[in-house]
């Protein structure tokens, strides 16, 4: 599922239903809301570079780097681009690490050597509190549903989007917090402030 893919939703925006028809009715409600199908909506996963973007670079394997790298490859110039990058770079640093590299004799590079041992099979993504993420997104679908079948998929649907956007923007501010206290430090330890002599 892509973040802002509802397109296929149109069955499920009908009219919220009241509890008792809900219960009358639990396949589907008079207004043809289908939690069953809503929920496999929501939690339809491509299997593609997003599940895999979504994992640690430490839990990635060498063919889904090697993904990432051709999606990298095809984007112009950007900040898709970049971040694509910067994934690769910090797969490769955890293994090899980002020391120099080194030279034989003859000045040739030598073939670095692994630090840690690199995943062979795929690992599942994961939340930042553990929890599998496609665990997750099933536990949010569920709740979407609810909401769906009280308020309207619409509403659920618009409620979800705008708590996707609270928290971008929450994300947005961390790493602006973050860069500012990064700033404040080299400011402090070299004393060099920005647009001063």
């Amino acid at each position: 599922m892509t973040p802002n893919d509802f397109s296929d939703l149109s069955v499920a925006t009908a009219a919220p239903t009241t509890g008792r028809q809900r219960r009358r009715n639990p396949a589907g409600g008079p207004n043809g809301f289908d939690r069953k199908a809503f929920i496999a909506q929501l939690t339809q996963a491509d299997g593609g570079l997003e599940d895999i973007l979504a994992k640690r670079p430490a839990d990635l394997t060498e063919a889904e780097v090697r993904k990432i790298a051709e999606r990298r490859l095809a984007l112009p110039a950007g900040s898709e681009k970049d971040a694509l990058f910067r994934i690769e770079q910090a797969f490769y640093d955890g293994v090899y690490g980002d020391e120099a590299a080194e030279t034989d004799g003859t000045g040739r590079l030598v073939q670095p050597t692994a630090k840690r041992p690199v995943k062979i099979q795929p690992v599942p993504a994961r939340t930042a509190d553990g929890m599998e993420l496609d665990r997750a997104v099933a536990s949010l679908a569920k709740r979407v549903a609810d909401v769906a079948e009280s308020e309207g998929a619409r509403n659920a649907v618009r409620f979800l989007q705008n708590g996707l956007s609270f928290l971008e923007s929450a994300l947005v501010q961390k790493r602006q917090s973050t860069a500012i206290s990064g700033q404040t430090k080299t400011i402090q330890a070299t004393g060099n402030f920005p647009g001063h002599c």
